[in-house]
């Protein structure tokens, strides 16, 4: 019976199904900024441009940049390479309006450059580098960061013409003191712009129409319907031209550098590994959405992605043959490889880093009958643990949630036999409930992360003694668990 109303709310379920979007900053501006039909060095409009920011040294102004996070600006290498900034001005539109006047214009001092590893200044490749901020900026009116997708299935190849935004050099070779704008057309023939057209744009027009000297750093960029609606996104970075600005120029492709952005960015921020995940059908509907089952159901573990799961490094054989994993409702998937953590120890007292990334051979589909568990990164430590559990007779749709009360690491020891780690937690074992003893098995917590409600990810069962879960603490590996789905 249960498993027949399981299957009537999935079809109601996958009735109303949305993708999730994918923005490094969910609440950056998707104002147009500029009227397309307009050709031409054109002024820009102050109360749209609200990303566009300026760069200076001790003395003047250096290049452009655009405001990505409230903590980071995003600008080419080559700028505060050679021009030593110091200072962000974040919301500028006038660069000659002083402190006094243009209040809503925030000053920021640069706390640290960081430069693509790769940037070779000599050719200009790997032309991106991003500035963290001293202290955060607040958005309002004049100021919030640019849209930048970080969906791959993106990218500038599909976009005809950008428009391009900076204070350079015009007709009469000198800075232009308010912000300008220049519609430019994306241009695939690389050699018209110097270009091997690596991880770079080629963008430019016939009518000799340029960016120039002190742009540098600006933005390239477009309206482009995101998920149903219009957003004004970045797709370049202004890096190199032509001497006599009157031909087409190099843009550093910034989608190809989603994972420097979103690495440097979120290196110490709250986020979710996925934002695909969850573990609830609503109204108070929850169940083990991530739950997999390994080796004859022998022990559990958790799919943190669509292609990775998570479980523990001691339920598997010393040497590991062909296996798979199954799902409950979408079938059985094969196994590319698994990596059980390199310090993982285990012995008769000691059970250190239990904890094992399995990739398998194919994404599981999107679907409301599997989901990724919600895994936060840089999240603090839980302030309550809890689980998931089925009643006994299997009559309630969904689980309970269960409170577990945490045991001191002297008692969890006593108990257990074991040595505790830095890297362990332990719990009391919860009763009344079917059996949730297996290896892998699921605790978490519940945090705002992202301005709602999430069942994160906290630990997963390593060993079941006297009553005691021994769990590993799988959010201190979160690095680690990163680099691994990086392989």
């Amino acid at each position: 019976m249960r498993e027949l109303v399981v299957l009537i709310v999935l079809i109601a379920l996958a009735l109303c199904q949305y993708a999730n979007a994918r923005l490094l900053d969910e609440n950056c501006s998707g104002k147009t900024p500029v009227e397309l039909r307009m050709v031409g060095a054109q002024l820009a409009n102050p109360t749209t441009t609200t990303w566009m920011a300026s760069l200076h040294n001790l003395t003047h102004f250096v290049c452009g940049a655009t405001l990505i996070h409230k903590s980071f600006v995003l600008t080419a290498a080559h700028c505060p390479k050679f021009g030593d900034v110091r200072t962000v001005h974040v919301g500028e539109y006038d660069l000659m309006c002083s402190a006094s006047h243009c209040t809503h214009v925030e000053r920021r001092n640069v706390a640290e450059v960081i430069y693509h590893p790769n940037y070779n200044e000599q050719a200009y490749h790997y032309d991106i580098a991003l500035l963290r901020l001293d202290r955060d900026v607040i958005s309002n009116n004049y100021i919030k960061p640019i849209c930048i997708i970080l969906d791959e299935g993106v990218s500038s190849k599909s976009v005809n013409q950008f428009s391009v935004f900076g204070w350079g050099l015009t007709e009469t070779r000198q800075l232009s003191d308010k912000l300008k704008w220049l519609t430019l057309f994306n241009e695939m023939d690389h050699s018209k712009c110097n270009s091997d057209g690596v991880k770079k744009i080629c963008a430019g027009r016939t009518d000799k129409k340029d960016t120039c000297k002190g742009d540098s750093g600006g933005p390239l960029a477009a309206v482009y319907n995101y998920n149903g609606t219009n957003k004004f996104v970045q797709f370049g970075i202004i890096s190199y031209g032509s001497g006599d600005c009157d031909g087409y120029g190099a843009y550093t492709d910034v989608l190809a550098y989603r994972d420097f952005i979103v690495s440097t960015v979120f290196e110490n921020e709250p986020r979710l590994l996925t934002e695909n995940c969850k573990s609830d059908w609503g109204n108070g509907v929850y169940l083990r959405l991530w739950e997999m089952s390994l080796l004859e159901h022998t022990f559990t573990g958790a799919l943190i992605t669509n292609r990775f799961v998570l479980t523990v490094a001691s339920a598997f054989p010393p040497k590991i043959s062909k296996i798979t994993v199954e799902t409950k409702y979408l079938g059985s998937f094969d196994v590319d490889w698994v990596h059980r953590h390199p310090n993982y120890t285990l012995t008769s007292q000691f059970m250190k880093n239990n904890i094992a990334v399995v990739k398998l051979s194919r994404e599981v589909p999107n679907s409301d009958l599997v989901k990724p568990i919600c895994f936060g990164l840089n999240t603090g430590p839980p302030t309550n643990l809890n689980a998931f559990l089925y009643s006994q007779d299997n009559t309630i749709l969904g689980t309970q949630i269960e409170s577990l009360e945490k045991v001191e690491d002297y008692q969890c020891s006593m108990k257990t036999g074991m040595t505790i780690g830095p890297n362990q937690i332990c719990v009391k074992e919860p009763k009344g409930f079917d059996p949730y003893d297996r290896p892998g098995s699921v605790v978490g917590t519940f945090q705002t992360i992202y301005g709602s409600e999430k069942y994160l990810f906290v630990g997963m069962l390593s060993l079941a003694k006297n009553g005691i879960f021994l769990l590993t603490n799988v959010q201190s590996q979160g690095k680690w668990i990163e680099s691994e789905l990086r392989r």
